[in-house]
């Protein structure tokens, strides 16, 4: 899947208003960014990335397979309520540089984490 693919889908899930669906979009969303090779290249930087998005650490065996932190990511997302999802979706936009999303104050706090993100996404 290209980054353009995978943009789309993120403003597709950011329209769409029904919690299930937004997390059936998001599961294809985090799968593409965790399998894909081409956006974050080392298993070593995904700890910083469940750290930044998800706000949580696994154990470091996580980190060794990505299916096994995908399957880790996607039962995080299963918990999520409407509101966690819709910060996740944000955070998205602001690494894929789609929209500014809805200012509040914890946007401005990550803004820097998730800036530095998108460096690394986009190979700066």
């Amino acid at each position: 899947m290209s980054q353009n693919h995978l943009i789309k889908n993120i403003v597709i899930v950011a329209d769409t208003k029904n919690l299930e669906e937004k997390k059936i979009i998001l599961y294809g969303i985090v799968a593409e960014i965790i399998i894909s090779n081409t956006l974050i290249k080392k298993n070593s930087d995904f700890q910083d990335f469940t750290e930044d998005f998800f706000g949580t650490k696994f154990k470091f065996y996580v980190y060794k397979s990505r299916t096994l932190l995908l399957a880790r990511c996607i039962r995080l997302i299963e918990k999520y309520d409407l509101d966690m999802v819709n910060t996740l979706v944000d955070k998205l936009q602001i690494v894929f540089n789609i929209q500014p999303p809805k200012s509040n104050k914890n946007n401005s706090k990550n803004l820097d984490v998730l800036l530095a993100w998108k460096k690394v996404i986009n190979h700066e």
